[in-house]
């Protein structure tokens, strides 16, 4: 390993931590000590596996993200090195050995308002962190601190950071209180230790809360274990581990800590080595810790209950022999013991939901912003729906069962157009076979007043033929009435789609264009107004007319808002001749930021060599961090000044930029222009 790429002082001593293949791997393949990581890290030991993972974050998503990481990805317990993963009572029994570091990470989700560049200028202060790199997904932040090597004192150490990076504006996550949590590797150029970190002070660990209201032990066991039989049966003993903590934590609510892990275990056995052992969470958990969220608290027994059907003949149907309106909307009348099933989630862009079954999703945005693209991008993920292809879907994909029919209903453009946009979408979904299920269909030739009654005739003809329908496209919904402005008639076509997304089952896409004369996001008419009120997502598409770059957003979104510096991001790729995914706007503006950083950096670093030439009558090659702080202090006029501690962490950063080179001890010059850290002469 070369030893010239990466900016440090000198390499810390053992304690060592473990490397682990992957993070499903229950024994270590090695262990590295902070410099060795590091060093990897920042050379790029690992480059292919992250850059594959972080395509897969941009382009298809977290859940295809997260499954890819934890089968590919290597990953380190920066706490402790262990002779094996397997969950025991002690760390003794691992064969644990405390390595006096703490592992922070700091998500993007956590701080939608930052990049991780301020992220990373923010951890960078703290006086006991010793590195920090940017997280496998490339959005977050991972530190390391130095800690006391003592897994008694480990929770005290994260509280204390925790405490500290509050006040900073910063979310911990506090997964890593767990001192043999992993920490999966990365890929940053950036990264680089400083040895003269201090260790963090431990603080007292606080209490863990109660909730009053909970029941706190209460239940019979017996009746408990009557629940979980039924509740087994109803959804499988093998769930994911959100579901699995659920029942956890409402059990521990019932039956108290000590009877819950042994009932937990017999129906809903752990799954290593994602999950924990019962007895471990539970011990952990706080009274109602997730029991707002549990959505089996009434007894399962009542819910395996048939649905009711309808009744044969009322009083007021003899006369059809049909059941009467009144009985028909009775029938579904509400009974606590018989809940519906919840509306399926069908498709996410990223990670959130944008369209569910039995709901309306509106697409809106101004005359050529990119509303086309995401149409055919729709179309590609839901062609390739369960199939394992690679497309340039603009992020979105299918979840759930794909053997419905697709009904694509265009009611605006040209056959030469609408024909290039379903090419589009096939050649998106990666699958070059058109598939039967695809219904699509140029309505520009038929009367306003008859498309409505093709999109009805077109679901129930598909129903009967492939069972379901998946979904159904409607590019220009607005074509659908005579006018949009109409109320009436508007609250008519919305109320006939919401009607046919519930018959059908089935998630229906209204495409719709903004008023052209305003800047906000006001779709046309009285339509418009009444979709965006009854719809599941709302999806707004912008285009930057600077850079041509269009980005998808959602406000009014019934589950997840997508704040536009979280949106996506595309723009028109002549190569490919279509618009193709650029990458997430935060990750868009970070990499803008980033460049405007060197900028920002070389500008002071010229001014404060500049300075320095002056002060030796001659041209000043190299610094010392005790002569930049001494000219910085002239430059600014001031006794007070950086220290030379500070200005030593600025000096390597600088370096890390590519402004600043180190040519030997203690000392760094100007880097010419146009070279990086990286690729520099020695």
């Amino acid at each position: 390993m070369s030893t010239t790429t990466t900016s440090h002082i000198s390499a810390p001593p053992a304690p060592c931590f473990s490397l682990f293949q992957t993070c499903e791997d229950i024994i270590p393949c090695d262990s590295l000590n902070l410099s060795e990581f590091v060093q990897c890290v920042s050379e790029g030991r690992w480059r292919t596996d992250v850059e594959a993972c972080r395509r897969v974050f941009n382009t298809e998503g977290k859940q295809a993200y997260q499954a890819r990481r934890i089968t590919t990805v290597p990953a380190v317990s920066l706490s402790a090195k262990v002779n094996h993963r397997r969950k025991a009572t002690t760390f003794e029994d691992r064969g644990a050995v405390h390595s006096g570091l703490l592992q922070l990470d700091f998500d993007a989700k956590d701080h939608p308002t930052m990049t991780a560049e301020q992220i990373r200028d923010i951890v960078w202060s703290a006086p006991f962190v010793a590195t920090c790199f940017l997280s496998l997904s490339g959005d977050g932040i991972k530190a390391i601190a130095r800690c006391p090597a003592n897994f008694e004192t480990h929770a005290g150490s994260w509280h204390a950071a925790e405490a500290y990076f509050r006040e900073q504006g910063l979310t911990l996550d506090p997964a890593t209180k767990d001192p043999c949590r992993l920490c999966f590797v990365s890929d940053d150029p950036q990264a680089f230790w400083w040895d003269e970190a201090t260790e963090i002070e431990p603080i007292p660990v606080p209490e863990k809360a109660t909730n009053r209201e909970s029941s706190n032990g209460t239940e019979d066991p017996e009746h408990v274990r009557k629940i979980l039989a039924a509740l087994a049966e109803k959804i499988g003993p093998n769930q994911d581990r959100k579901t699995w903590l659920h029942i956890c934590a409402c059990t521990k609510d019932a039956v108290g800590p000590d009877a819950a892990a042994e009932i937990v275990d017999d129906y809903f056995p752990p799954m290593e080595p994602h999950h924990d052992r019962a007895q471990d969470v539970i011990d952990s958990l706080a009274y109602g810790a997730w029991a707002s969220l549990w959505k089996y608290r009434v007894d399962p027994v009542d819910q395996l209950k048939a649905l009711p059907n309808l009744p044969e003949n009322g009083t007021e149907g003899i006369a059809t022999g049909k059941p009467s309106i009144r009985e028909r909307a009775y029938a579904l009348r509400f009974d606590p013991t018989e809940a519906p099933p919840s509306d399926e989630t069908c498709m996410m862009i990223g990670e959130f939901p944008i369209a569910a079954r039995g709901n309306l999703t509106v697409i809106q945005g101004k005359s050529k912003v990119g509303k086309s693209a995401v149409v055919s991008a729709i179309l590609g993920a839901v062609h390739r729906g369960e199939a394992e292809a690679q497309g340039d879907t603009l992020c979105i994909h299918w979840t759930g069962e794909s053997t419905g029919a697709i009904v694509h209903l265009d009611t605006e453009q040209s056959r030469a157009d609408w024909h290039g946009l379903v090419s589009r979408g096939i050649t998106r979904s990666g699958i070059p076979e058109v598939s039967e299920r695809l219904i699509s269909l140029p309505l520009v030739m038929f009367a306003r007043s008859e498309r409505m009654e093709i999109l009805k005739e077109a679901l129930e003809y598909e129903r009967r033929e492939r069972g379901r329908i998946d979904t159904a496209i409607i590019d220009g919904v607005a074509d659908l009435c005579q006018s949009p402005n109409d109320e009436a008639e508007s609250l008519e076509v919305v109320s006939n789609l919401m009607a046919l997304a519930q018959e059908f089952d089935t998630a229906i896409f209204c495409i719709l264009h903004e008023n052209p004369s305003t800047q906000d996001a006001k779709t046309r008419g009285h339509l418009g107004s009444e979709l965006n009120r009854k719809a599941f997502a709302n999806l707004r598409i912008d285009k930057d007319t600077e850079s041509s770059v269009s980005t998808i957003y959602g406000t009014d979104m019934r589950k997840r808002d997508i704040p536009k510096v979280q949106g996506f991001c595309f723009e028109w790729n002549d190569t490919a001749r279509m618009h193709t995914f650029q990458g997430r706007a935060a990750g868009l503006r970070s990499a803008k930021k980033g460049e405007e950083a060197v900028t920002k950096a070389r500008t002071a670093w010229e001014e404060i060599f500049e300075m320095a030439g002056i002060g030796t009558n001659g041209e000043c090659r190299e610094l010392s961090p005790e002569q930049a702080a001494e000219v910085r202090r002239d430059i600014a006029g001031t006794k007070k000044s950086v220290t030379v501690d500070a200005m030593k962490k600025r000096m390597q950063r600088a370096e890390t930029l590519g402004v600043l080179r180190k040519t030997g001890a203690g000392a760094w010059t100007l880097n010419p222009s146009g070279q990086s850290g990286q690729m520099r002469d020695i």
